[in-house]
């Protein structure tokens, strides 16, 4: 906030300009003073970044040890830091009472149903992420998010796989890297699949030709019985 510093408190010295950001203004406080015209005058200016620094230190350890900050809080209430890290404190992590041990001595929980990422091939995500990235020169940022038909992912990713037999009979050298893309479309087919399932995106991209989906094309005329 701005103000005049000479006009309103003539005996302040330290801001002697007319206008200009008080930081003890917003306080209400000059070194512990409250801010009034005809106040004590300062003569030694106030480091306010250490201040600052020394109470964010001082909150932090409150936070920490669950010990409310002298004068932050009325009497008899949790400081809603204090309140949050007790919650962490007391949660629990998922266990599903199998173990591994390792030659360490060291245990954890077992891995089974969580899938082997460390296994995948770093090779094969590169292509994935190559094929990702030229996509955004063309199409923007997560524009495939938004959601499009599975069929059309299925479509683009036989093509592609089609395209890459046909120039390995013909002995053409790829210009496109057409398994790069065919692996991209069915990541996105997967990704959308769940995606509809959990009731993000809408069930009409679900057009896979399923005995119920037939049967609503067949209702609407576009495929003849």
């Amino acid at each position: 906030m701005k103000y005049n510093v000479k006009e309103s408190y003539p005996y302040c010295t330290v801001y002697d300009k007319t206008e200009l950001n008080c930081p003890a203004f917003d306080r209400g406080y000059c070194n512990g003073t409250p801010c009034v015209p005809g106040g004590p005058k300062i003569t030694t200016p106030i480091n306010w970044e250490e201040k600052l620094r020394e109470e964010i230190v001082e909150k932090l350890e409150a936070i920490q040890t669950n010990k409310v900050p002298e004068g932050t809080v009325p009497e008899g209430t949790v400081p809603e830091g204090a309140a949050l890290n007790n919650e962490v404190s007391q949660a629990t992590i998922p266990d599903s009472g199998k173990r591994r041990k390792f030659t360490t001595g060291s245990v954890r929980d077992n891995r089974d149903g969580k899938g082997r990422f460390d296994l995948l091939s770093p090779i094969a995500l590169r292509r994935l992420a190559l094929r990702m990235e030229s996509g955004i020169i063309t199409y923007g940022e997560r524009n495939w998010e938004k959601g499009q038909p599975l069929m059309s992912y299925l479509d683009s990713a036989i093509r592609h796989i089609q395209d890459f037999i046909e120039d390995k009979m013909c002995s053409v050298d790829h210009i496109e890297d057409h398994m790069g893309a065919a692996l991209w479309n069915i990541h996105s087919f997967i990704h959308t699949e769940e995606m509809i399932k959990r009731g993000c995106l809408p069930d009409e991209l679900n057009d896979l030709p399923t005995p119920v989906n037939v049967l609503k094309m067949n209702l609407r005329g576009k495929v003849g019985i």
